[in-house]
């Protein structure tokens, strides 16, 4: 019965038109301590997982900071426009599991919501965390997913007290044919969230495509 709040998320992005690499960093806190199972689709089987350095995020605002002009900044406003049961009786497709710092982090590809709402029920068991995990609220969104071809989906579990705290950061590689940030999944967090992205491309990034983010850019 414990509310989760995800007051921001901050990720690095880079992406060179195939592949994109993803270091996400959330900062949670909840009503009282208790377990937690984040959600991230993604539109493909990553080919890493690994834990990431938090100073990742100090060294892109640094650089950004490094290439300020002395002038004034402007900014356009885009809102106005160990391994696991192989006993487990599922069809599930089980890509990855491994214990990363504070997180416990498997890739599952389930054919449904139902089927993987069932498989998530038994992953929690073998962890010994009795309390049913709904997918009820994240049906829709799921199912949307899937539909879209968004068929891997990452389950990470860490434990969250009262006081807000940056989890630390996971670093994902993974195929994809567009530059990917899981926004839709996100908005299902209590509270207001904020998040902030850097990214790395090739060529600039359509301002069009941005919304609802601001798009901030330095201007002479």
């Amino acid at each position: 019965d414990a509310l989760i709040f995800e007051s921001g998320q901050k990720a690095i992005i880079g992406w060179n038109g195939t592949e994109e690499i993803l270091i996400l960093s959330t900062d949670l806190h909840a009503s009282e301590t208790t377990m937690v199972l984040e959600i991230l689709p993604l539109p493909s089987n990553p080919k890493t997982i690994m834990k990431a350095d938090s100073k990742s995020f100090t060294m892109a605002h640094n650089i950004v900071k490094s290439h300020a002009p002395r002038v004034p900044l402007y900014g356009l406003d885009l809102r106005q426009g160990g391994p696991i049961e192989m006993s487990i009786p599922s069809s599930v497709e089980i890509t990855f599991h491994e214990k990363i710092g504070t997180h416990d982090i498997a890739v599952v590809k389930p054919r449904n919501v139902a089927e993987f709402a069932s498989w998530i029920g038994n992953f929690l068991k073998n962890k010994n965390i009795t309390q049913e995990a709904s997918l009820q609220k994240f049906e829709t969104i799921i199912r949307n997913y899937i539909f879209n071809g968004f068929n891997y989906f990452v389950l990470d579990i860490i434990e969250l007290s009262t006081k807000q705290q940056s989890v630390e950061p996971i670093f994902y590689q993974f195929e994809t044919s567009s530059l990917y940030y899981p926004l839709k999944i996100s908005s299902m967090a209590s509270g207001e969230t904020k998040i902030t992205l850097f990214l790395l491309t090739r060529e600039a990034i359509d301002e069009l495509y941005c919304f609802p983010f601001r798009y901030a850019y330095y201007g002479s």
